[in-house]
């Protein structure tokens, strides 16, 4: 993972979204070596999700000890433990449609046939195994996508309400999708911005007081009441993080709708700008012409703009 984190898998070379798929393509198959038919202790578990998270921040350019829950989520990356629950999965389902002459088919009756058998104990305590409502032997390939999709995100509801350590994921998408943030066209300004929001990381890394009121520390609750985002959005006051409200809504495909598009191109460059504002707050002592552009978020208009009919003379 070093080897490609320096040759760009980190926050100034590829994408991070490109970087996560790099990851799990080539480095993450190496963790997961054999990990469907292995047992855990809880330590080798803590191990595994250790190493997985090590290069998730290496990909974000994260702080050594920085949660990596909305990371993961921003890219619909799973955590090892569900990954060994998937993995499990289908290697039980796999092993219901080999041939008749495959040595696993063979032996396979011994093995449910003899008390504690790891087999025995893979079928009966498979989280995803057990929710399906058909027998394996019954069961299509489809239907077992729709019970690890289903565990997914039953997983990532019981995290959303969990009391402690769950406000930012709750301003996420509250589904299993990849956030548009991570792949509709931005200027790397703006998606490094909507990302740092996402994950609650303010600009500077530290708080620092407000120069613009001049009272209090400029923290993300007080860059809301400050820069007016309600307002300026007209998002009500009842919704707690109204950037976030908004960049749920962006589009998961390229829209159609006059509508919609009219809705966007109204309000993105706003919520660009904003963005702008709150990182030039966050640096008053360095040049702020860099700071300025002209026309915020124009990369997503321009793609969302349907294009001009021909005339034909």
């Amino acid at each position: 993972m070093r080897m490609l984190n320096n040759i760009g898998l980190n926050p100034s070379g590829l994408s991070r979204h490109l970087s996560s798929q790099l990851y799990s393509q080539f480095i993450r198959p190496k963790l997961e070596y054999g990990l469907a038919i292995s047992t855990f202790k809880k330590s080798h578990l803590i191990s595994i999700e250790k190493a997985q998270n090590s290069c998730i921040r290496m990909i974000y350019g994260a702080h050594p000890k920085s949660e990596t829950k909305i990371m993961r989520h921003l890219v619909k990356m799973p955590s090892m433990s569900e990954r060994i629950a998937i993995l499990q999965a289908k290697f039980v389902y796999r092993a219901e449609f080999l041939p008749s002459d495959a040595l696993f088919t063979i032996i396979r009756p011994v093995l449910e046939a003899q008390q504690g058998s790891y087999w025995r104990k893979l079928k009966k305590k498979s989280p995803i195994i057990q929710q399906l409502p058909e027998v394996l032997s019954n069961l299509s390939s489809k239907e077992l996508k729709a019970g690890i999709r289903l565990f997914l995100q039953n997983n990532l509801n019981s995290i959303r309400s969990a009391v402690t350590g769950s406000k930012l994921l709750s301003c996420c998408l509250p589904n299993l999708s990849v956030d548009p943030i991570m792949w509709l066209p931005m200027t790397n300004r703006e998606r490094s911005r909507c990302i740092r929001w996402r994950l609650g990381w303010l600009p500077g890394g530290r708080l620092h007081p407000c120069t613009k009121c001049h009272q209090t520390t400029f923290s993300k609750k007080h860059a809301i009441q400050c820069l007016n985002m309600h307002s300026r959005l007209h998002i009500p006051y009842y919704q707690p993080d109204p950037i976030s409200f908004f960049l749920n809504q962006l589009p998961k495909g390229q829209p159609t709708s006059p509508k919609r598009i009219q809705h966007l191109t109204s309000y993105w460059p706003i919520i660009c700008s904003i963005l702008m504002e709150l990182d030039s707050y966050h640096h008053p002592t360095s040049n702020q012409q860099q700071y300025q552009d002209p026309n915020p978020g124009m990369a997503l208009i321009k793609w969302i703009t349907p294009p001009a009919p021909q005339v034909t003379e």
